[in-house]
């Protein structure tokens, strides 16, 4: 094979790497960590706590990667909240629920897809308690850019 055309070869393969990682590039915010995650209380107990990633993957897809622990075996589930703001437009996106009582982290993770475009949005994160019968208690949020 000619040294041109391998350099053509060489070129059209970068070429639809660039394509493929750009399309797939999140951009993203670390609400918290391990050492130092979200805390929810409820009557002054400690109830959940979470920490993980918020991200925008593509242009129109949030993903929030959590890992959290339910303290209190009892009526509310720990879950992990996500909203995304640019404007007054706004969305949600929640984890699954643990309510399980344990004192391990486990992994809560949620993809959505969005009929918007989400860049330049800024993303507000909290764990919260859910409840049937009364408003959800939760933590402060931290926030970070989509």
């Amino acid at each position: 094979m000619s040294t041109t055309i391998r350099r053509a070869l060489r070129a059209g393969a970068v070429a639809t790497a660039a394509v493929i990682c750009g399309a797939t590039t999140a951009q993203a915010y670390t609400f918290a960590s391990e050492g130092a995650p979200l805390s929810v209380r409820d009557e002054g107990t400690l109830r959940g706590q979470s920490y993980g990633h918020l991200s925008r993957r593509g242009s129109n897809a949030l993903v929030l990667d959590t890992r959290a622990r339910d303290l209190v075996k009892k009526d509310g589930r720990a879950y992990s909240q996500g909203n995304a703001y640019r404007g007054q437009d706004a969305v949600r996106i929640q984890t699954g629920r643990r309510s399980d009582g344990g004192t391990f982290f486990a992994p809560l993770t949620k993809t959505q897809d969005y009929p918007t475009v989400l860049t330049g949005w800024t993303g507000y994160t909290k764990v919260c308690i859910d409840r049937d019968w009364a408003p959800d208690p939760c933590s402060g949020q931290k926030s970070g850019g989509l």
